[in-house]
């Protein structure tokens, strides 16, 4: 059981520290994104979790339409690149994200 403790007690702020830095990334951005051909206004929330950067977005299609997704974190791949999952109704896969250096503002590449 000490064992056990004295472990946890070392793991704890790794987790702790992997999410303040992704803390800074954590809001709402207002942007544009390529959806079927076409330039589309996206906003995208970002919440940061012990797993990673995670979220959702909804973009609006030129019919009006909204189409809402959830973002799930995969893997940090830098001090400002984040790789996620994105899915909605026309389905799922991954996406890099790269912030500036600031966090006012990302570069995403969705696939």
């Amino acid at each position: 059981m000490v064992r056990f403790a004295f472990l946890l007690s070392f793991l704890l702020p790794a987790f702790a520290a992997s999410a303040d830095t992704l803390d800074l990334y954590a809001g709402r951005y207002l942007g544009c994104a390529v959806s079927g051909g076409e330039l589309v206004p996206i906003e995208t929330t970002l919440v940061a979790t012990v797993d990673g950067l995670a979220g959702k977005y909804v973009f609006i299609e030129s019919t009006g339409r909204r189409v809402a997704g959830a973002i799930t974190p995969t893997d940090r791949q830098s001090a400002d690149t984040v790789a996620i999952i994105w899915s909605d109704v026309y389905g799922e896969g991954p996406a890099v994200f790269t912030f500036a250096d600031d966090a006012s503002r990302f570069d995403g590449y969705w696939m």
